[in-house]
């Protein structure tokens, strides 16, 4: 049930409320509700449904702990502390604990691109003899 429960609440319409509950984010099944997120609609549910779009690939579906210790530092880093904290409070023997952070403020890499590549240049070698 766990595996198809994404599926069954975006079309029952009840998606929102699931992907605002931090111990839904850490149990899910990765790859089913990654590909029901964009249906997630209320101001409550968005930046969770964003914090775990960030993340999904590298979520185990087994380890609830360190699911909760990998999402806890991108909801900091999304501003949402209420999320990270929710996440840490769940005592699911995280490996790691992430109490406080500061980020960046470059934009999020779109969905199945990456960062624009940079070219450097260095000096050429210098010519022997002069």
């Amino acid at each position: 049930m766990r595996r198809y429960l994404a599926q069954h609440a975006a079309r029952a319409g009840q998606l929102d409320d699931l992907v605002a509950d931090p111990l839904y984010l850490v149990a899910a099944a990765p790859d089913q509700l990654v590909a029901v997120l964009d249906e997630v609609r209320s101001d409550a549910a968005a930046p969770p449904a964003r914090v775990y779009g960030q993340v999904a690939h590298r979520l185990a579906w087994e380890g609830y702990g360190t699911n909760a210790a990998i999402l806890e530092p991108v909801a900091q880093a999304e501003r949402q502390p209420d999320l990270a904290a929710a996440l840490r409070q769940l005592d699911l023997r995280q490996p790691w604990t992430v109490p406080w952070g500061a980020a960046d403020a470059e934009p999020p890499v779109p969905a199945g691109r990456a960062w624009p590549a940079r070219s450097w240049t260095s000096p050429s070698p210098a010519t022997p003899g002069r």
